[in-house]
């Protein structure tokens, strides 16, 4: 080397190819920190997620095991002592959370039939509540024409509406 001058110089550059070096890798630590922050992040959601799967299943299978003890139990009371009404309530309460469970579509179509209700003009909104009980809120069914509506079996107020028309 010719002189302290170059000297410093090399240095300097050393020092600064060293700086851009050490910068980089600097760069990549942070790089590699930040991957594997995220796959963190990424499993524990996983991880919470199954968690809440597990537990809404569980309850769930609670609410059918309840369902189909209790429930059915109540529904064949109710259908012994022939609450038609009650048991058809029931009944479609448990269809919710039993669909397709052979014994309740049973006690269902003891307790129940299916008709039509045809009005002129149609489009009428029909709604019913057991003849005995007249303070009863109405039970909507549905507009007409309608067909193979479920309803219990008894006897029952039925309201037809239409606009221009008195309801009766």
């Amino acid at each position: 080397l010719q002189d302290c001058g170059q000297l410093a110089q090399r240095l300097r550059a050393i020092g600064q190819r060293r700086s851009v070096v050490e910068s980089a890798q600097r760069r990549k630590r942070a790089v590699r920190r930040s991957v594997y922050a995220a796959a963190a992040a990424v499993l524990l959601l996983a991880a919470g997620a199954t968690a809440v799967f597990v537990r809404e299943n569980k309850r769930e299978q609670g609410r059918v095991s309840s369902a189909r003890t209790e429930g059915l139990t109540e529904l064949r009371t109710l259908v012994e002592q022939e609450k038609n009404f009650e048991a058809y309530t029931l009944a479609r309460e448990l269809e919710k959370v039993l669909p397709g469970d052979p014994t309740l579509a049973e006690y269902l179509d003891q307790v129940s039939s299916e008709i039509n209700i045809h009005t002129t003009p149609e489009g009428a909104k029909v709604s019913y509540k057991p003849y005995s009980e007249p303070q009863r809120e109405w039970i909507p069914i549905g507009a007409t024409p309608l067909e193979m509506v479920r309803l219990p079996l008894g006897f029952y107020r039925f309201r037809l509406e239409l606009d221009g028309y008195e309801p009766r």
